[in-house]
């Protein structure tokens, strides 16, 4: 019988990709970069971390085995 009280790890994914988007965003702010590089940079990276978002959830609804 699982304890309430135990840490659920799908709880963490969920503050580890906010925390990663906001790296990315903070870090490509303070980057040296001319507008529109930037915001292809900044739209590349938040594909590729909506697609990482997509493939982690979808190995969760996978059962386990």
């Amino acid at each position: 019988m699982p304890d309430a009280l135990e840490p659920k790890p799908e709880a963490g994914l969920g503050s580890f990709v906010v925390g990663v988007a906001v790296g990315v965003v903070v870090g490509l702010l303070f980057a040296p970069e001319p507008g529109e590089r930037f915001r292809g940079k900044l739209g590349h990276r938040l594909h590729r971390l909506r697609d990482l978002a997509r493939e982690q959830m979808a190995g969760e609804d996978e059962p386990a085995g």
